[in-house]
C-alpha cells in the first residue's frame, strides 16, 4: 500500500512515482502486506511518516506487515538541476515475502536494487545492510535484524521538478 501526502510538490512528487513503480512490481514478487511510505520526517526523538489526514507514525514498527519501505532524503543539490540524495530504507520479513525459511536476504536486496534502476533514479550510490542503516535516524530497531527480519538501504540520486507554481 502506498502512503503519500495528498498534495505533492518537488521531491515528494518524484518519490510518489518511485513508490508506484515499486508497489506495482513488488506485488508480483513478494507476498503479504507491503507498506511503501513517502519521505521520512526527522524528529528530535526519532522519525515518522505520513499515513493519512493528520496521522503520522514510525514506519518501522509494524509486525503485521511483510515489509515497510520509506525514503530518507539526506540532501539537495540545486546548482544546475533540482537533485536529491535519497536513502531507500527497507525492513522486510523474509519468511512472509517468500513463504519459506531460506533467509533469502540477498534476493530481496537485489530485487529492490533492480527495480530502482527502472524507476527513474539517476545513480545508485551504494547499499547497506544491518542496523547501521537507521543509525543516523536516531531510532533503534534491534529486533529487526534477527531472523526472519532483514534491514537494508539503497542510496541513490534523483532529479525532480519544481511543480509548486502551476
Amino acid at each position: 500500500m502506498i502512503y503519500q501526502k495528498p498534495n505533492n510538490y518537488g521531491i515528494d512528487s518524484k518519490l510518489l512515482e518511485i513508490q508506484k513503480h515499486l508497489d506495482s512490481k513488488l506485488a508480483s514478487k513478494w507476498k503479504g502486506i507491503i507498506n511503501i511510505y513517502g519521505r521520512i520526517e526527522r524528529l528530535t526523538n526519532g522519525v515518522e511518516v505520513f499515513v493519512k489526514n493528520t496521522e503520522y507514525k514510525n514506519p518501522f514498527f509494524d509486525d503485521k506487515v511483510s515489509a515497510s519501505i520509506a525514503f530518507d532524503v539526506t540532501g539537495y543539490d540545486t546548482t544546475t538541476n533540482l537533485k536529491a540524495d535519497v536513502n531507500l530504507i527497507v525492513t522486510v520479513r523474509l519468511d512472509k515475502i517468500y513463504d519459506n525459511n531460506n533467509r533469502d536476504d540477498q534476493k530481496s536486496l537485489l530485487e529492490v536494487h533492480k527495480l530502482l534502476k527502472y524507476a527513474g533514479v539517476l545513480d545508485i550510490d551504494g547499499m547497506q545492510t544491518g542496523l547501521d542503516v537507521v543509525k543516523d535516524l536516531g531510532i533503534e530497531i534491534k529486533h529487526r535484524e534477527m531472523q526472519p527480519w532483514f534491514v537494508f538501504s539503497i542510496s541513490f540520486k534523483t532529479v525532480f521538478v519544481n511543480n509548486s507554481c502551476k
